[in-house]
């Protein structure tokens, strides 16, 4: 990806973050939000019946709106962007280590932003698994990484001051997956591609990798609008702090009622 491209790609991206977060976001999900100065324990009373039945659920997502300052936009970017490269190298380079490829220098704002140099003489045959598994190396570190992400962020192991540069990190992991697959297919990168690299190692056509990489955009198409409204400061996954709750059965003059707390 060359330098100017991408700058064009991260302005258009920082500038639909800032127009989302002042239209806001809107949909069905259900929430849960008590302010600060209110209670701090939120109860819901249940009148049960001879044969009680009550359903009572979770969320474990809030769009409480908690705006992020103006310059968190571009830093969340600029960081998340640095972080995805810099994860994105280093998969390369412990692929190389673990097929016996030495690396000569990893290149940092060259042609490409970011670019992994191997001695010639290492190098694996080009139509081997252990070429398939080096060139698809940067892909798979990112995949890993979205889905890190993605359960730290679901578990509540992340504070709610830095989700919003996790979330952002993971977006630009996807975005970065779907860029490459169409540039594999363009063949804008030659052979030089990830994407590139596993189609002519393995005879893959392109678009069948574009179709995986997209595929699996959309079957996690939930988890990428959370990723939004987190990454706009429209929302937030609960922190582990938050998930304390209980049900408890009191008496009352018409029977039983049912006392549900959650800790906020």
């Amino acid at each position: 990806m060359r330098i100017k491209s991408l700058l064009r790609k991260a302005g258009t991206a920082l500038a639909g973050l800032l127009l989302a977060s002042n239209i806001g976001c809107r949909s069905g999900l259900e929430y849960s939000h008590v302010s600060p100065r209110q209670n701090r324990n939120l109860e819901a009373e249940v009148e049960l019946e001879a044969e009680p039945t009550a359903s009572l659920s979770c969320q474990d997502f809030s769009r409480e709106r908690k705006r992020l300052k103006f310059w968190q936009y571009p830093v969340n970017l600029i960081g998340g962007f640095c972080f995805m490269v810099g994860e994105h190298e280093a998969s390369h380079v412990l692929a190389a280590t673990l097929v016996g490829t030495k690396v000569k220098r990893v290149d940092f704002l060259g042609e490409y932003i970011a670019y992994v140099c191997y001695v010639p003489e290492t190098m694996p045959d080009p139509f081997s698994l252990e070429y398939t598994f080096l060139s698809g190396a940067g892909p798979i570190g990112q995949r890993a990484l979205i889905e890190a992400i993605n359960y730290n962020l679901r578990k509540g192991n992340i504070d709610k001051g830095n989700q919003a540069f996790w979330a952002t990190t993971s977006l630009l992991s996807r975005y970065y997956l779907i860029t490459e697959a169409l540039s594999g297919l363009k063949g804008i990168h030659g052979d030089g591609g990830d994407f590139s690299g596993v189609s002519g190692s393995t005879g893959v056509n392109p678009e069948i990798i574009l179709g995986v990489v997209v595929g699996d955009a959309l079957l996690n198409i939930r988890r990428i609008a959370k990723e939004f409204k987190v990454a706009l400061g429209l929302g937030h996954y609960p922190v582990r702090s938050e998930r304390k709750q209980s049900l408890d059965l009191v008496p009352t003059g018409n029977g039983l009622s049912a006392v549900y707390s959650r800790r906020f």
